[in-house]
């Protein structure tokens, strides 16, 4: 890195540099990243919620800056990774996907279903979001098309339609409430 954008670092930038350049540290952080059990997480916040839903629900106040922190790290990773060979890349990735509890992450939607269907988020934020994925997707299904017609090929496309068709019966019940 250069000697410019070190100086132009904060002070925990430079002190996580200084510890992280330390092999000991580490070989603990590692150690430590991999030791727990998949259920510990799930274990933690029962006891929590059981035991103080206040401080847990402060707690899970603060998920909006760790969320915007986690943003932040993994589009500063990207231009890192970006030095990486594809076929490295390609392998790391792979690995790193292999190991995500799949079980888990399948009944993420049924769990969080409920949640969002009471939290009605602002409509313009979603829209944007979703409009600017759509881009990237187009973007991407031009540049690697072989990779998105494997996916179409493995994706539910009775769900997909199903939910695609409310989204338009939504938005034309929309259109039509507006020219009245």
């Amino acid at each position: 890195m250069s000697e410019r954008a070190i100086a132009g670092e904060g002070v925990s930038a430079r002190v996580l540099r200084e510890i992280v350049r330390t092999p000991a540290f580490n070989e603990i952080l590692k150690l430590h990243l991999n030791a727990p059990p998949p259920h510990a997480a799930a274990d933690v916040v029962h006891v929590a919620l059981a035991e103080d839903a206040n401080l847990s629900l402060s707690a899970v106040a603060t998920c909006p800056q760790r969320i915007n922190n986690f943003v932040a790290a993994l589009l500063a990773a990207t231009k890192e990774v970006e030095r990486i060979s594809p076929e490295m890349f390609a392998q790391f990735t792979t690995g790193l996907v292999a190991e995500i509890d799949r079980e888990q992450l399948r009944a993420l939607p049924g769990a969080v279903a409920p949640l969002l269907a009471r939290w009605r988020p602002d409509p313009a934020w979603c829209a944007e979001a979703i409009n600017r994925a759509v881009v990237r997707m187009d973007d991407s299904m031009v540049r690697d098309g072989q990779w998105w017609h494997e996916l179409a090929e493995r994706l539910d496309w009775r769900a997909l339609w199903s939910a695609t068709w409310k989204l338009i019966k939504a938005a034309v019940r929309g259109m039509w409430r507006g020219r009245r």
